[in-house]
């Protein structure tokens, strides 16, 4: 396996990290087809327009094998996706551009404040940057993750960046304790985990 590290290259290698977030959401289960297009604009969609430079992909030859989509401030991106990116998916969103399914009401719910994140944002004061990270299930267990996770860190510190977050459900808890993370707070099944740099 000659696994090559770099940024997304134009219009294809954005298709295929949202493709790849289709087929590994849910804790690596999956989703059906029929909901990556809304599920791979809301959570790729903003990454791409923008903070591209912020994402990381591992390739094996043509195909892209993982990835990592993070910021430095999250604050700061939340404000700047909510005009480009939140606001215009709402819109397309009640217009029916994207079939009405559980993604599309939760994100309807929240875009309208009637349903919250289960964790508050001054949870990660600490820790501004966060990041999502997939990788295809034919790769886990080949450092695909861990050296993408190392190679955004990197780049995080030369930033002077103090810390970094996520967002998980349970099964990769003990993988991201194994770098270093910490359990920040947990809501059923999901966990938030902060990382200082």
């Amino acid at each position: 396996m000659d696994i090559n590290y770099g940024r997304p290259h134009g219009r294809e290698d954005w298709d295929a990290i949202r493709e790849l977030c289709g087929r590994t959401a849910e804790q690596g289960k999956g989703i059906p087809v029929e909901r990556w297009p809304f599920f791979g604009e809301y959570w790729v969609g903003p990454y791409q327009r923008i903070l591209p430079r912020w994402t990381y992909v591992a390739r094996d030859a043509d195909r892209i094998a993982g990835y990592l989509t993070g910021c430095p401030d999250t604050a700061s991106f939340e404000r700047w996706s909510l005009l480009a990116h939140r606001l215009p998916l709402f819109l397309k969103t009640v217009m029916g551009l994207y079939p009405a399914n559980e993604d599309t009401r939760r994100f309807v719910r929240r875009f309208l404040v009637l349903e919250k994140s289960p964790f508050s944002q001054a949870l990660f004061g600490r820790y501004p940057a966060h990041l999502h990270v997939n990788v295809d299930e034919a790769y886990r267990g080949a450092r695909v993750g861990k050296s993408l996770l190392q190679l955004y860190f990197e780049d995080l510190r030369k930033a002077g960046v103090p810390g970094v977050h996520l967002v998980c459900g349970n099964r990769p808890v003990g993988f991201y304790e194994k770098l270093g993370f910490r359990t920040l707070a947990r809501a059923d099944q999901v966990f938030a985990m902060g990382l200082p740099l």
